[in-house]
């Protein structure tokens, strides 16, 4: 038995120094080892020692009481024999001071190890990272107006932006909101980050939407917006709009029809905007930042040297431009050549020959463009302005535009100075814009100044309107003839657009 005290007393030793050397590894492991402890002492033929109350006396033998004299006899109680039998002293009576520290060393350890244990089995449970609060916006393009005539179904008005916080990708929606403002989702649709008109047409008035937008941790933020239609303008009706501090006037031409000679009467199926004045060259150069027009210098007293009208103008550098504050304006580019998806800065030298196969004109974008040569002849004759809903039948007998007369030459001649920067009065130079009377429509400069490219000039290269060097009988319905890469010098345009 002292062996098999010894071997317990090495194997608890053993044990707690395994239990301090693998104190990360589980009580599985733990266990294995007890297991090898038990092992280990049954291949010695040795049994666990088992402790018993320090009152009592192991089974098998009678029960005595300690005297504190250290002498366990019971004199009541004698053997056979007439001898009186001492009881061997138990490991725990013969070395009670070394069992006691041996006891409080065990429980000193044993509390070390359930310590440690406790540590091992604790697993913290799994966070997930913070998810950030995040907001959005809805970039409406507040430099124009929706007009009615516009809001029809698919026409873009808006589109999911300016998201920070959150993490991508994210995913936008029309969300249930408190039946006022979600009241008018139904007719509209998100696609592709772009809010769409869903309905076949929207009338005058503020829609309410509620949007959504989901993270990729899926939580989810809503917003209300409100979308304002306004209705469609009356003819000739004046919108002022600016870029970069700069203003420029449109006037707006509604559908209608015309006589364009004695054979062919022509019809404008829908409105659209045209500029007042001919391009000028401080917003050009704002835009483009170059200007190649050859009067730069010798303005006119009294006059701006920027609010002269471009010149020298190509087709591609006119159409470079639509496209580039179209974009600057948040407005769907017009013009589409192949090979050329970055319009701001592109150079025109880098811009093909333009032909119906390279060239794709969107009829339906909002961004500015050239106004067509039906477009053009309509509003220089003054649309239907004199009799509304009817086809107007001799604006093309009209000598220059604001002859609401149909005069004959002699007095045409006598008057056009008013309303026309003709050879006669220009000083063979181009002049401030605006300076001359308007057509019935508002419109000025409409001839002379200086010639102007229309849409149909991507591939016919005509300009129309005369300049301030021709005389004035060919500065009304003159067409001429230009390659794409001359740069003649009276040659400027003048903006249009469909919204």
């Amino acid at each position: 038995m002292k062996y098999a005290q010894q071997i317990w007393d090495m194997g608890i030793r053993l044990f707690i120094l395994w239990g301090r050397i693998m104190n990360r590894y589980s009580i599985l492991r733990s266990g294995l080892l007890l297991s090898m402890l038990v092992f280990t002492t049954s291949f010695f033929g040795c049994e666990t020692p088992t402790q018993n109350p320090p009152d009592t006396q192991t089974e098998g033998t009678d029960t005595k009481e300690k005297d504190s004299g250290g002498d366990n006899t019971n004199p009541s109680n004698p053997q056979p024999g007439g001898a009186e039998t001492t009881q061997p002293e138990s490991p725990e009576t013969t070395d009670e001071g070394n069992v006691d520290e041996q006891t409080e060393t065990e429980t000193e350890e044993s509390g070390e190890i359930s310590e440690e244990s406790n540590e091992i089995e604790t697993i913290p449970e799994f966070v997930y990272p913070e998810i950030i609060d995040f907001t959005f916006s809805i970039d409406f393009n507040d430099s124009r107006k929706l007009r009615q005539n516009y809001a029809v179904n698919g026409r873009s008005v808006g589109t999911m932006g300016n998201v920070e916080g959150g993490t991508e990708p994210f995913t936008f929606s029309l969300v249930d909101g408190n039946g006022n403002n979600d009241r008018d989702n139904s007719r509209f649709e998100i696609d592709d980050g772009k809010l769409n008109i869903k309905d076949a047409s929207l009338s005058a008035g503020t829609y309410y939407i509620n949007v959504g937008v989901t993270d990729n941790h899926g939580k989810t933020l809503s917003k209300t917006s409100t979308l304002t239609i306004y209705e469609t303008p009356t003819l000739a009706q004046q919108e002022e709009r600016s870029f970069s501090n700069i203003n420029f006037k449109m006037r707006y031409v509604t559908p209608g029809k015309f006589r364009k000679n004695i054979f062919e009467v022509m019809e404008i199926t829908k409105g659209y905007w045209i500029a007042e004045t001919e391009m000028t060259q401080d917003l050009y150069v704002e835009i483009m930042g170059n200007n190649p027009s050859y009067y730069q210098n010798d303005v006119a007293n009294g006059e701006v040297q920027g609010k002269r009208p471009m010149d020298s103008m190509t087709i591609k550098a006119a159409i470079m431009f639509c496209n580039r504050l179209s974009i600057l304006s948040n407005r769907e580019p017009v013009y589409q050549i192949d090979g050329i998806t970055d319009w701001l800065t592109v150079s025109e030298a880098s811009i093909p020959e333009l032909n119906s196969s390279n060239l794709i004109i969107a009829q339906n974008a909002d961004g500015y463009r050239l106004p067509t040569k039906n477009e053009w002849l309509y509003a220089v004759i003054g649309a239907d302005l004199l009799n509304p809903g009817t086809t107007n039948e001799g604006g093309y007998l009209k000598r220059f535009s604001g002859d609401s007369e149909n005069m004959d030459a002699g007095s045409a001649y006598a008057i056009i100075n008013e309303w026309a920067w003709t050879s006669m009065n220009s000083d063979y130079k181009t002049h401030e814009v605006g300076k001359k009377r308007p057509n019935e429509l508002g419109l000025l400069d409409m001839t002379g100044n200086v010639q102007e490219y229309t849409e149909d000039s991507c591939f016919d290269m005509m300009v129309r309107g005369g300049h301030s060097n021709r005389a004035y009988t060919e500065c009304f319905y003159e067409e001429k003839f230009y390659f794409q890469s001359l740069r003649d010098i009276p040659t400027g345009f003048r903006l249009a657009c469909n919204q």
